[in-house]
Parts: C-alpha cells; structure tokens; sequence
C-alpha cells in the first residue's frame, strides 16, 4: 500500500527538455491496438450478404456511430467524419474496458 498512486514513469532529456514517459499507459496502448485490430480481421474476414454473428455485431456498433455523427453533422458532413468518430470511440472504449478488467479498483 506504499506505493498506491505512484506511477511508473521514465524520464529523459531530449534538446535541454525533460521528457516524462508512463510506460505502462504505452504498452497498455499497444494491447489495446493489437486487440482491436485482431477483432477486426476476425470480425471481417468472411463477409457475407446475411451477417453472422461477429459481423452483426461490427455492423450494430457503426451503425450506431454513423447514425449519431449523421444526426449531429447532416447526412453530407456526417459521411465525412463517420470512419473517424468510430475509430477514437472504440478505441476509448476499450481502452477504458482493458482497464477496468487488468487495474481493478483495490479497496
């Protein structure tokens, strides 16, 4: 119980300024990258005209965002920004669900 709250940090100094790193939050970020990208090619890899299971569910959470970005921006600015709101919502999200499950709350 000591060390509750301090976080694992390098640091360096990198043209006359510090720079501080939390190794932890980059490989946590790369768990997360791996993970979404290994759900999208299991995902999507045998797409069909009737969905499956997995592609249902893919085609339930953009649909989703596309209605909500659609609905916010109007159809034309909505198609825009669709692929990128998806990618940094799903991406927070399971970024913040991978924490929830490896940190839990200690009490």
């Amino acid at each position: 119980m000591d060390n509750l709250g301090v976080v694992p940090v390098v640091s360096f100094n990198l043209f006359g300024v510090n720079i501080y790193l939390n190794y932890e939050m980059i490989i946590m970020t790369y768990v997360v990258i791996v993970f979404l990208a290994l759900v999208a090619f299991l995902g999507t890899r045998k797409l069909k005209p009737v969905p499956g299971k997995s592609q249902n569910m893919l085609e339930i959470v953009y649909e989703f965002i596309e209605d909500i970005t659609c609905g916010t921006l109007g159809k034309k600015e909505g198609q825009t920004f669709v692929a990128l709101i998806c990618s940094i919502f799903v991406f927070v999200l399971a970024a913040n669900w991978i924490g929830i499950f490896v940190y839990p709350r200690i009490e």
